[in-house]
């Protein structure tokens, strides 16, 4: 079943949206800051309309009071009710831990679903004259679930009054000068929702009970992967796609699913931990491609819709899908390099830290003691690589909540803005075989390129059924090689490529081109400079018994294509055509930063 053209539209807009906040600060929301958004998150509230949130992984969240009633003589009890989030039918893992005013309670047993808990005696805060201050029934937000109990006991609260699929907590307060002085201010920690996980669901490729429309066989998870897709399905409260807007088994998902929960050390003998975990709080009063840019945004993943079927694709090494040569390519390619506006010696990162009471804290790479790093990652070295000019990005990561996956999302975010590069082409129609997130190989000798890979990050097909692909390199981690032996190697491709292409007997040349190829040798050999010591038989000996360049023949030049001169990190090759419009997308994709292999390259750092 197809999708109306509207819904296409909604999900291709997410994918260039989350582009565009790759490589460029987070725009901010208006006189909302992030900052303030965290910390709201934690601030209990009054309200019986105020929306509800969506809970992936384990975090700590404030209380919406939807009911506060007193009774008895001089009002001694306080009733109220605490929405906490979703519970989306089959209800959250668990309720770990509640802090009132600010202060842990320990409770006479687990805050399981449905049951009323007491103050234990060990606690000195809310336990004293040999009573318990305080009775909470906790509710997971299961669509069947019944009435308080210690609620009932209200004159306001009816037995129509379940919550139905809501988690919250019920209160009973009993006043007591020493331990209340207002209004209790409620925040708890849990483990959010349970989600559907194709790869233990034995009806589709997988093995186990669950099964993808019976909410009650889903566990918790707070896999990357499986959380977006529970958003991306769940018709209450997410985007609510059909079935059939997938793969018939989830392929792409579960493959990424399995990625996420690859185990990596953080540091020199450390625990190992998940390589991307998702631990989040969703405002649901947000837009739908807010939400899931924030989802994609823990795993770097690439999120496309192709031949009416979305896919997730976190990047990671493979296999070349197509060679791309002059023989499939049409007219030229133009190669864009870094800019300023999204280059960064330094890249900040916000995230929420349970360690620090799930208030927001912040990594950068470099780090500001960064005398561990190699000296070319040091900061002052890549702040003189950039005249002096203080290129700081920051970035918000409301789903990380581990400092080491921040801080190496931070590192990647740098590398890949120092050394960024793609490449614009259009390709004979054989590029149809590929699609978005597929890893493609280019020759192309005056570009200097040969077999150099890229990854597919956009693909328009032409009115005359050629095909325009975008590609991003996928080598980025290059390492700082010195300026003059830079220079000797951007003089040098050029030159070689000539060469080349005279032995490929794609180019020919004449006197001036001959007269060219000895200047660039010249060149380069001043470039490299002259030995300390007399220019004597021994050096000239040396010197021309190596092959010579000018030993070509000399033949009238045809270039088949011509590079001009870079203008603001772009080069151009001519020749090639523009103009078409586009048709029709085949795939969108929604890109955040880093290939996978690169975690395995990052030197110095974490995940080794």
């Amino acid at each position: 079943m197809g999708f109306d053209p509207i819904t296409s539209a909604i999900v291709q807009l997410v994918v260039t949206t989350a582009i565009s906040w790759v490589l460029a600060p987070k725009p901010k929301k208006p006189n909302v800051p992030e900052q303030q958004q965290a910390q709201g998150i934690l601030v209990n509230k009054a309200s019986n309309n105020t929306a509800i949130p969506i809970i992936y992984g384990k975090r700590q969240i404030g209380i919406s009071r939807v009911f506060v009633e007193s009774s008895g003589t001089d009002n001694q009890y306080l009733y109220m009710a605490g929405v906490l989030c979703e519970g989306g039918g089959n209800g959250i893992e668990s309720i770990e831990e509640i802090y009132i005013n600010d202060k842990l309670v320990t409770w006479s047993g687990s805050l399981t679903d449905g049951t009323v808990r007491t103050v234990n005696s060990s606690d000195t805060n809310y336990y004293k004259d040999g009573a318990s201050l305080i009775s909470v029934q906790s509710f997971y937000g299961l669509d069947n679930q019944s009435v308080s109990s210690l609620l009932d006991a209200s004159t306001n609260w009816g037995s129509n009054h379940k919550l139905s699929g809501v988690a919250y907590l019920a209160f009973k307060f009993t006043w007591n000068q020493d331990a209340f002085n207002s209004l209790p201010e409620v925040k708890v920690v849990l483990k959010g929702k349970k989600i559907y996980d194709p790869r233990l669901d034995s009806t589709k490729g997988g093995s186990g009970s669950h099964r993808e429309d019976t909410a009650s066989t889903w566990t918790y998870s707070p896999n990357s992967a499986l959380c977006l897709l529970d958003y991306l399905r769940n018709s209450r409260y997410g985007k609510g796609l059909p079935n059939s807007a997938f793969e018939t088994n989830y392929d792409s998902f579960k493959s990424s699913a399995t990625l996420c929960e690859t185990q990596v050390t953080p540091y020199t003998s450390g625990s190992n931990i998940n390589l991307f975990e998702t631990n989040i709080v969703l405002d649901t009063e947000q837009k739908l491609i807010d939400n899931v840019r924030e989802l994609l945004n823990p795993m770097r993943a690439i999120f496309t819709y192709t031949q009416g079927k979305y896919f997730l694709i976190i990047e990671n090494t493979g296999t070349s899908q197509l060679s791309l040569t002059t023989d499939n390519i049409i007219g030229g390619i133009k190669i864009f390099g870094e800019k300023k506006n999204t280059k960064y010696n330094r890249v900040i990162g916000t995230f929420v830290n349970p360690e620090k009471e799930w208030q927001e804290d912040t990594v950068s790479f470099p780090p500001a003691d960064d005398s561990g790093l190699p000296v070319e990652d040091q900061y002052a070295t890549l702040l003189a690589e950039d005249n002096g000019t203080n290129l700081e990005g920051n970035f918000s990561f409301q789903g990380i909540t581990n400092p080491y996956q921040a801080e190496e999302l931070c590192e990647i975010i740098l590398r890949r803005s120092r050394n960024a590069l793609g490449v614009e082409l259009r390709c004979t129609s054989e590029a149809l075989n590929v699609t978005i997130g597929d890893i493609v190989d280019l020759t192309y000798v005056t570009g200097g390129f040969s077999a150099k890979v890229f990854r597919v990050m956009g693909l328009s097909i032409n009115s005359d059924s050629t095909v325009s692909l975008q590609l991003i390199g996928l080598s980025l981690a290059v390492p700082r090689i010195g300026t003059a032996l830079t220079a000797i190697l951007v003089g040098a491709i050029p030159l070689f490529s000539s060469v080349i292409g005279r032995l490929m007997k794609i180019e020919s040349i004449d006197g001036f081109g001959f007269a060219g190829l000895v200047l660039g040798f010249i060149g380069i050999i001043f470039l490299v400079g002259f030995p300390s010591g007399q220019l004597g038989d021994q050096f000239f000996l040396g010197f021309f018994a190596s092959p010579p360049a000018w030993a070509m023949e000399s033949k009238p030049i045809k270039l088949a294509n011509k590079m001009e001169a870079p203008v603001n990190n772009i080069a151009e090759i001519a020749g090639r055509s523009g103009g078409d419009k586009d048709i029709s997308w085949r795939a969108f994709d929604t890109y955040l930063p880093a290939v996978l292999n690169e975690y395995v390259e990052l030197k110095g750092r974490k995940y080794k």
